[in-house]
């Protein structure tokens, strides 16, 4: 079946004193930032000094210019997990460095290792403290939106994390997710937004 016409709406935006006035929206496509929710936590050290993680599963992300939100889903093979014993839940870390011209770490863009210098900072964001409580991706295959391909969760805030500045991200697994019924891989994904 196709579409309906393709509607125009900024046909119809009013104009205000001779000018039009379009409200913008600056968006990533979806990005991995974490390639296996059921690999092993990270320690509570790790939670607590997110700078020293050191887990290949972790994608350290690059805020986009202009965004200031980051939004995490889980994806999965569609089809192949059926059910949860435990679902993964992480927090959220935005990364900050003094200097916007220089690199918050060493190493490679393949294999960064992050700076503990205390030039660069780590905050969580996806709590109002770092004791609070973390953020539940919750895997229900017989509801997740899917293609073919992958299936994907409802992202644990509708509104996201604001960065407060942040030009780094990253995502840190609290607890692993255990598969009840299925297998194959469960990784989690961002978008960054304005």
């Amino acid at each position: 079946m196709a579409l309906p016409a393709l509607a125009r709406p900024d046909a119809t935006i009013p104009a205000v004193g001779g000018a039009h006035s379009v409200p913008g929206s600056i968006r990533s496509d979806w990005v991995v930032a974490h390639t296996n929710l059921k690999a092993a936590a990270a320690s509570a050290g790790v939670l607590k000094a997110p700078l020293s993680c050191t887990a290949a599963e972790v994608v350290l992300m690059r805020v986009p210019d202009a965004c200031t939100r980051v939004y995490v889903r889980g994806r999965y093979a569609t089809g192949v997990i059926t059910s949860m014993t435990t679902q993964p839940v992480v927090q959220v870390y935005s990364i900050f460095f003094p200097n916007s011209g220089a690199l918050p770490y060493t190493g490679t863009d393949a294999a960064p290792v992050l700076i503990k210098d205390g030039t660069v900072r780590a905050m969580r964001v996806d709590a109002t403290t770092q004791a609070g409580t973390a953020q539940t991706v919750t895997l229900i295959p017989s509801t997740d939106i899917a293609d073919d391909v992958y299936s994907y969760t409802d992202c644990p805030d509708q509104v996201g994390w604001d960065l407060r500045g942040g030009a780094y991200c990253l995502v840190l697994v609290k607890t692993a997710g255990v598969i009840n019924v299925g297998a194959g891989a469960i990784d989690l994904q961002a978008m960054f937004t304005n």
